[in-house]
């Protein structure tokens, strides 16, 4: 059977993913991404692609466009003067939703990887900076104390622990506990990543 151009790309998509979960994110290539997807046309991966950073961009792409959008329509939800935990529960639960429940997700593993790739992680990451994750972060930045430049650096500190959480998680399942009360405690967690009194701003004494 013959897959269509939509068909391979999807599967080869999904092949990095599981490279990267299995064997490591330095071990994806172009070659063994087609091989892992079965495509015996030597050009595809190219063809669809471009390059290793294409396919990575894509893989990252693929997944965070339905996180946005479901992050969009909760920030929609909210009251005006929604609170910091709200505006980081807008954060934590659609990319929660779109891993723990999905079965089979390896998208939260791939990501806590390549965030720390000193190549690819600076240029893919950003993709990764939707307009939805835009909003949060100048709400919350609207309602600290703090300095703007200290928020986002919590803030991708707040970042960085929900992806490693959800991709451990994601890895192991739930440990016996349902989702929502996870997606909760990580919320608090990350609030509290935010909203500690910092003495770089000598707001702690």
């Amino acid at each position: 059977m013959t897959r269509s151009p939509h068909d391979a790309r999807t599967s080869m998509l999904d092949a990095a993913e599981e490279i990267a979960v299995e064997v490591g994110l330095g071990a994806i290539t172009l070659t063994a991404v087609q091989r892992r997807a079965g495509q015996s046309n030597k050009s595809a991966a190219a063809y669809h692609f471009g390059s290793l950073d294409g396919l990575l961009a894509a893989v990252v792409a693929r997944r965070m466009e339905p996180i946005n959008a479901a992050r969009a329509a909760h920030l929609e939800r909210l009251a005006p003067d929604a609170g910091v935990a709200a505006l980081v529960d807008a954060l934590v639960r659609p990319f929660a939703d779109a891993t723990l429940r999905a079965p089979g997700s390896r998208y939260a593993r791939f990501l806590a990887q390549i965030q720390l790739h000193p190549v690819y992680g600076p240029t893919t990451m950003g993709l990764s900076e939707a307009s939805s994750l835009r909003e949060v972060q100048q709400r919350i930045t609207a309602l600290l104390p703090s300095s703007p430049e200290l928020v986002l650096a919590r803030f991708a500190a707040a970042a960085s622990l929900m992806i490693d959480t959800l991709a451990r998680w994601e890895g192991q399942g739930p440990p016996g506990e349902d989702v929502d009360l996870l997606c909760a405690d990580l919320t608090a967690v990350c609030t509290a990543v935010l909203s500690t009194p910092s003495p770089m701003n000598g707001e702690a004494r």
